[in-house]
């Protein structure tokens, strides 16, 4: 596989992957859905027939203890000191913490063009928040550059929304084909409690409309508030307590 290129935060997957040809794609995204930990929902196909219907296929990748900026797992414990982990394990059991983001690839399959309208969460249940470790780790980084958004758990409802409001090119409505796809990286906003949610893809083509959910794995995604939790941080591979994260 070519190695990627690292564009600004703001740049599309644009022409790198259309130069880059369906073999290069699909190699991508199967090592997306084998290795980036959990989460492909939905096989991404790559040669449909050509009287197929327009569809769309979606990968969703959940952040590593690794590359994922401000993301974090929340554990039951105990973390030992010098414990190590893989750095692309999630520790079971365990859910999002407050402020980790989720990544989601979108692909028209059928060389067909396909309009996404909006991206946003449904919350599906709500429990206490929970009690345990916070694994973080503050490096940053990304197989494909995402779109970055947050959506607000405290509502019920809530559209995400663009994260960086000087964004050069709105998110929405986004034009995604075959050899076109995109990503999203979205933030998980919450003040309190246990959120289990699902996301929910509006798009459209020609002059029908779809509302495609997003779940993880057949379950919904599940992200917890903070308050209830110590924080252990990654270093020299192992995790540590709070009072050497700042160092």
């Amino acid at each position: 596989m070519p190695a990627l290129p690292a564009p600004s935060r703001r740049a599309r997957l644009l022409g790198w992957w259309k130069a880059a040809g369906v073999p290069t794609q699909a190699t991508i995204l199967v090592s997306l859905a084998t290795t980036l930990v959990a989460g492909i929902v939905v096989p991404i196909l790559l040669s449909p027939s050509a009287d197929a219907a327009p569809r769309l296929e979606y990968a969703v990748i959940l952040p590593p203890l690794h590359n994922q900026c401000t993301s974090s797992w929340i554990v039951p414990g105990p973390v030992a000191e010098g414990t190590r982990f893989p750095p692309r394990t999630v520790p079971s059991p365990g859910v999002l913490g407050a402020g980790s983001a989720v990544e989601v690839i979108v692909q028209e399959v059928t060389d067909r063009t396909a309009v996404l309208h909006s991206i946003g969460a449904r919350v599906v249940g709500r429990e206490a928040p929970q009690r345990g470790l916070r694994l973080f780790d503050s490096g940053c980084g990304a197989v494909l550059q995402p779109i970055d958004l947050k959506v607000d758990l405290d509502e019920s409802a809530a559209s995400a929304v663009v994260n960086d409001t000087e964004l050069a090119t709105p998110p929405f409505p986004w034009t995604v084909t075959q050899s076109d796809p995109v990503a999203y990286s979205v933030r998980l906003d919450v003040t309190s409690g246990t959120v289990l949610f699902v996301l929910e893809l509006d798009w459209s083509w020609g002059d029908s409309r779809e509302l495609t959910v997003i779940d993880d794995g057949g379950e919904p995604f599940a992200v917890s508030s903070t308050e209830n939790t110590t924080l252990m941080c990654e270093r020299g591979g192992g995790w540590v307590t709070s009072e050497e994260c700042a160092d």
